[in-house]
């Protein structure tokens, strides 16, 4: 069984290669022509240039990953189906069930992998190629131990909601500009823009010359000497990682602020990984049926249309609930629903059922 784990996992993973790269080259290509007027308007160098490409193909890797996956393990399935060594493990006592195993445990492992990069690497990468082209944004990779630094002030920033354009547990320091001594710290609970300017809540502000503590409700930024001129944090949601969300969604619970679009985003990436097991369970009966019959240019055209129509259900069921304001949940319920009930039909329609001692799955297919 070692012999035919390592056989298998072979295949896989030949396939998965070449098939990643094929996906590579194309995306990167596209990607190149969509980009190409941001780097000749940012007059960026060579050096720059492939830096910046190196941050984005990093990026783009969690774009495509799980589709490739999925499309080398269908076009795997099938060669073996086709050179008849499917027949040759039927005649050696291999179940079909043993050869579902194996296959899934690539896909699982290497679905792993991606998620982990996709979710904790690649929004980092970026965010350092938007900066390439973008000189304005922040020049830092965490979202959530920001300092603003001024002529002569600080702020010091507990956490950021930055899609939402508001800061939590914020520090404002006030220097002097000529002892360089500090005259003023301002905590605020939350500091929000809203119109043109920022305005910070529940602030607490102390004068350290003169030892005095007020407070007060609400108050603009501009009023805070030396700060007028702080501009609205330019992050995008795709640049969170996962710890990113889930530090959001628990600072926005403590404060009250609405992180429904917070738990989406967590929602779907997560969802990601589930997706792309159930997906391999859909289309398994798929490879081993079609590989007696169809090759493997059809193989790929089918499953390139299978799994493009998956994503655009995907981000259609995803918007509309976010849209409707339906609870977080109701997506990954709906797609799994679909896929579930569809990896049911295909199974009956390909396969007897589970369970007979006799392994129904390698009578049938031994009968076509």
């Amino acid at each position: 069984m070692k012999i035919l784990g390592r056989l298998i996992f072979k295949e896989h993973l030949n396939n998965f290669l070449v098939t990643y790269f094929i996906f590579f080259t194309i995306t990167l290509s596209f990607d190149f022509i969509e980009k190409i007027d941001d780097i000749i308007k940012a007059k960026l160098n060579l050096q720059d240039s492939l830096i910046y490409y190196l941050y984005r193909s990093i990026y783009l890797h969690s774009e495509y990953s799980n589709y490739a996956l999925l499309i080398s393990a269908l076009i795997t399935l099938n060669m073996l189906s086709q050179r008849n060594e499917l027949t040759a493990l039927f005649t050696s006592a291999v179940s079909l069930k043993r050869i579902l195993y194996l296959s899934l445990s690539f896909v699982a492992f290497a679905g792993i992998l991606n998620f982990t990069f996709s979710a904790y690497v690649s929004p980092r990468f970026q965010l350092k190629s938007e900066q390439k082209i973008n000189k304005g944004l922040l020049n830092t990779g965490n979202i959530d131990d920001l300092i603003f630094k001024k002529d002569f002030g600080f702020i010091f920033i507990d956490l950021v909601i930055p899609t939402e354009n508001i800061l939590l547990n914020a520090y404002i320091v006030e220097i002097n500009p000529q002892t360089h001594s500090i005259e003023h710290i301002t905590f605020a609970r939350k500091i929000e823009y809203q119109g043109s300017s920022w305005t910070a809540f529940d602030v607490k502000k102390t004068n350290i010359i003169k030892k005095q503590v007020s407070f007060t409700d609400k108050i603009v930024l501009n009023e805070l000497k030396n700060l007028e001129d702080l501009s609205p944090l330019p992050y995008k949601a795709e640049w969170l990682t996962i710890n990113d969300n889930i530090k959001v969604i628990k600072g926005g619970l403590k404060s009250g602020i609405n992180i429904n679009n917070y738990l989406y985003m967590l929602t779907r990436k997560l969802f990601s990984y589930i997706s792309l097991i159930l997906l391999f369970l859909l289309s398994f009966p798929m490879g081993i049926q079609l590989g007696r019959t169809k090759k493997n240019v059809e193989v790929l055209f089918l499953s390139i249309v299978m799994f493009a129509g998956y994503a655009v259900i995907e981000m259609v069921v995803f918007r509309i609930s976010r849209s409707a304001n339906l609870s977080f949940a109701v997506p990954p319920i709906i797609l799994s629903g679909l896929i579930l009930s569809l990896t049911y039909l295909f199974w009956k329609t390909h396969f007897f059922w589970w369970g007979d001692k006799k392994d129904p799955l390698k009578v049938k297919y031994q009968k076509q």
